[in-house]
């Protein structure tokens, strides 16, 4: 089978998942306004990641944008090792507990403010949005006259 049926039966397989063919059948109005809820938080939230890579661009100098990109994922990487353990504990707190509901609304409380968080903090870091100067630019030396 060639690689491109390969990507495509992968691919058409994983769509009969999606979220459209999921509701398709619903019966029940809460359902489908669940659904849209859900859809609404995941178009959100790319449109939320695609502004973050272009504030980068748009505040930081060319040659200091895949630093800066690369020690977010860094801090990201980072966050994804030590997020499943406080989830974890704070599960295994409100399952002894015999609430473990209520953990879930902590977690998911807590993930909804994050968005916030990280917005007011990348407005106190920086207020105006302005472009970070390049100062490599006075340190390229001259090679030649036709440059």
């Amino acid at each position: 089978m060639p690689p491109q049926c390969k990507k495509f039966t992968e691919v058409s397989s994983h769509s009969q998942f999606s979220l459209p063919q999921v509701f398709s059948d619903v019966n029940n109005a809460y359902t489908a306004v669940i659904g849209g809820l859900i859809s609404l938080a995941a178009a959100a939230h790319q449109a939320w990641g695609a502004n973050i890579f272009t504030i980068v661009s748009d505040v930081f100098p060319k040659t200091a944008v895949s630093t800066v990109v690369g020690i977010s994922g860094i801090g990201g990487c980072i966050g994804g090792i030590l997020f499943p353990l406080g989830v974890g504990r704070i599960l295994e707190h409100f399952r002894i507990l015999d609430h473990l509901r209520s953990g879930y609304n902590i977690i998911f409380i807590f993930c909804g403010c994050l968005y916030l968080f990280a917005w007011s903090l990348m407005y106190l870091i920086s207020p105006k949005m302005r472009m970070i100067p390049n100062p490599s630019k006075k340190l390229q030396p001259i090679c030649c006259s036709r440059c």
